[in-house]
């Protein structure tokens, strides 16, 4: 990690030092370029491995070529992984007689015999919808995929029946698929049918052996089919296996091969506890992605203003005249936007506290440590923090305030059921968002959209342009939050009042996991929110603890604030958490901290006990 908390990076040259291998060799080169070759193939890429092959001058070997191919699209077809079957046929089998070709640059294949393949296609798919209760789904490919391969089915009466599949409430029910037993069955003829269409045309079989030996060409390409998933696989274990600092086995993966793996240590040690609330702290979020300081508000009607390296006072800003039920930050953290039950929204500027961390002002009140003291007159200064808006109109609590990640908007949701959006320009109200059927909880902003969590167990995705609703997520429970990933934004988080919080894919409206283990079911908006490079998962607990799961899994990773029963007193002051609720926990890329608002007046900011920032003398 960098001294800053940032992620390591380990590069090829820190494991490697000089080249493992001359890449000027021509050998060398020809073997790099024969597995290239050969994973196009893999990948049923054939015109684009022929061309790579023709480039160098490798020899083709088609059996071994093609046996390659065909094993690979079993293996999507068994997986159900229809997008790199279509990509195959389509390179393969389809397209006009003048332009198609056989596998690997081949003659065309029988047109009669692939119709077959594509009907038999088309129709296991249709099935498995079927199967699946998707009707509307089983519809559309009965008109665009089956309809025009009637001719190529295998009876007269198979259309028939998968037509009348559409009224049955089994898939037994239609004579055509009395047989059916499952989607796997249903895969494994099929992945058979098309290693059977390429036999057609390609020998599959071992090329004859001439005086017991295979042929060498056969040999070095046999050798090259999957050797390059084989290499990078071995290259990304290397780098998370070489990494100083090493995350939980379970979130150990790269994202991404175009970059070297990034690694990160997820917080396990309190840092230090801010305390200055002279009440309930319902939120607390860092601003902007630079992290260098942190906000919170609660139930003394403050925000308070923190630096994030050590936990000191940075500013109060006064204004709200009652509970503080959320902030929400702009990405650079020079606008910040708080929500109140006194029926207000107000929106800071905060460049000042950016510009120079001296002289501290904000209109209306000075920070002197624990307090707020009034500013007599002639005292504000024009780089004090100010309010720059306060906005209105609303009937009772705000309960949520979500700033666009650029500053140009807000918007509000609370307990009128509405939704509203900002413009901070001109301080006006652009468009209301009604659907709720109570109280709106929770807002976040997902890209272009913007989404709001209710207290009728629905999460609705707006279109800000048009006003239209385009989705809802229908939860078990009250929704007390919302988070929308920031590199892959279909994927939304809620926390809700049945004890689960869950990931949903925002493309399908569907549940992709849940997050178990914390308690959230009493009157309390306990949230939940993405953790370090967005593989977590962390949030609050009525419990008084912060969990953090592992995103893939659903797993509980760590419960800060747990102290083991033996553990010794050191041990115990670096895992000692919140004495009451924990509302919501926020983490920080750039400085690898995770604060924490609780029902005990403070905010706990929480690191690991392996990064360089602790190593090199940071606070425990």
């Amino acid at each position: 990690m960098s001294a800053r908390g940032g992620p390591a990076v380990l590069t090829a040259s820190a494991i490697l030092g000089d080249a493992a291998f001359d890449r000027s060799d021509l050998r060398i080169r020809g073997e790099i370029l024969a597995m290239v070759a050969s994973y196009l193939d893999e990948e049923g890429l054939s015109r684009a491995a022929e061309a790579v092959r023709e480039e160098v001058g490798l020899e083709v070997d088609r059996r071994a070529a093609a046996r390659a191919l065909a094993i690979a699209r079993e293996r999507d077809i068994l997986a159900g992984d229809w997008p790199a079957v279509d990509a195959t046929v389509r390179a393969v089998v389809t397209g006009p007689a003048e332009r198609r070709q056989g596998p690997l640059g081949g003659p065309p294949l029988n047109q009669r015999n692939v119709d077959a393949f594509l009907y038999a296609l088309a129709r296991q798919r249709y099935v498995e919808r079927i199967d699946a209760g998707d009707t509307t789904g089983a519809l559309a490919l009965l008109r665009t995929s089956l309809k025009p391969l009637e001719a190529a089915a295998p009876s007269p009466e198979d259309f028939r029946d998968l037509c009348y599949l559409l009224s049955c409430r089994a898939v037994t029910e239609a004579p055509g698929t009395r047989r059916w037993k499952g989607v796997a069955e249903g895969r494994e003829r099929l992945a058979a049918q098309f290693r059977n269409l390429l036999e057609l045309d390609v020998d599959l079989s071992p090329a004859p052996a001439q005086g017991g030996e295979e042929p060498a060409g056969a040999e070095k390409l046999e050798r090259a089919e999957g050797r390059l998933i084989e290499l990078l696989e071995q290259a990304a274990t290397l780098q998370i296996e070489r990494c100083r600092i090493r995350p939980p086995s379970v979130i150990a993966r790269l994202d991404s091969l175009l970059e070297d793996f990034k690694s990160f240590a997820p917080p396990d040690t309190l840092r230090y506890t801010a305390k200055g609330h002279r009440g309930n702290v319902k939120c607390a979020t860092f601003l902007g992605e630079d992290g260098t300081f942190f906000a919170s508000g609660g139930g003394d009607s403050c925000v308070r203003l923190w630096r994030a390296e050590d936990g000191t006072p940075a500013a109060i800003l006064r204004g709200h005249t009652s509970r503080i039920w959320d902030l929400s930050a702009s990405r650079r953290g020079d606008l910040l936007a708080s929500a109140g039950s006194d029926s207000m929204v107000r929106v800071w500027n905060l460049r000042s506290l950016h510009d120079s961390e001296t002289s501290l002002r904000v209109k209306g009140s000075l920070n002197t440590g624990d307090g707020c003291v009034p500013l007599g007159e002639g005292n504000e200064e024009a780089n004090g923090i100010e309010q720059l808006l306060a906005l209105q109109g609303f009937e009772g609590d705000v309960y949520s305030a979500g700033m666009h990640p650029d500053g140009g908007y807000v918007a509000s949701g609370g307990y009128d059921r509405l939704v509203r959006l900002w413009d901070l320009q001109t301080g006006q109200m652009v468009r209301s968002f009604a659907g709720h059927n109570l109280s709106v909880s929770h807002v976040r902003w997902g890209g272009s959209v913007l989404l709001s969590a209710s207290k009728d167990y629905r999460v609705r995705i707006w279109d800000t342009v048009s006003g239209a609703c385009v989705r809802m997520l229908q939860a078990l429970g009250e929704v007390t939050s919302v988070d929308v990933a920031g590199s892959k934004g279909h994927y939304v988080l809620t926390s809700s009042k049945d004890n689960a919080n869950r990931l949903w894919d925002m493309r399908t409206g569907k549940v992709v996991r849940k997050f178990k283990g914390h308690q959230n079911t009493s009157k309390n908006f306990v949230s939940c929110a993405f953790g370090p490079s967005e593989r977590t998962v962390v949030g609050g607990s009525e419990d008084g603890m912060v969990y953090l799961w592992d995103l893939e899994t659903g797993n509980v990773l760590n419960r800060l604030g747990h102290v083991p029963l033996d553990a010794d007193d050191a041990t115990a002051t670096l895992h000692r958490g919140h004495m009451g609720i924990v509302y919501s926990a926020a983490w920080n890329e750039r400085r690898g901290l995770l604060c924490s608002a609780s029902e005990d007046s403070t905010v706990k900011v929480w690191g690991s006990r392996n990064s360089a920032e602790y190593d090199e003398g940071g606070r425990g």
